[in-house]
């Protein structure tokens, strides 16, 4: 399986690429807009939580629309916030939200070593 995936995303765009190594680059990152309003509650719910992903704004890169192109590629998404912990695919708010009622966030955040506030 493993070479699977890894033969799928040897032979992805640039941008997923680029993406890829995104998520990989800190346990927790979020795809985010600047003036959404999910975007803002997600945050806010992870600073409550002590947890400080890695943000990407993409309304504010110069690849933005390729990256959302990519993202959706990856996850079947197109909105945002778009939140990986641990590089796995968590969803948008209301799935961060769900995620924290079931506790199935907070046991991704220990599987990733990330220390957080438990508000559940």
């Amino acid at each position: 399986m493993i070479q699977t995936l890894f033969r799928y995303f040897s032979h992805t765009s640039e941008h997923t690429q680029m993406v890829l190594r995104l998520i990989k680059s800190s346990p927790v990152v979020m795809f985010s807009k600047t003036s959404c309003p999910y975007c803002m509650e997600a945050k806010a719910t992870l600073k409550v939580m002590q947890v400080q992903p890695k943000v990407i704004e993409v309304d504010k890169e110069k690849e933005g629309d390729s990256m959302k192109s990519a993202l959706k590629e990856l996850t079947m998404q197109n909105t945002v916030p778009n939140i990986f912990i641990g590089g796995f695919h968590i969803g948008g708010y209301d799935d961060l939200s769900e995620g924290l009622a079931s506790g199935a966030v907070q046991e991704r955040l220990k599987e990733s070593n990330v220390e957080f506030k438990d508000i559940k």
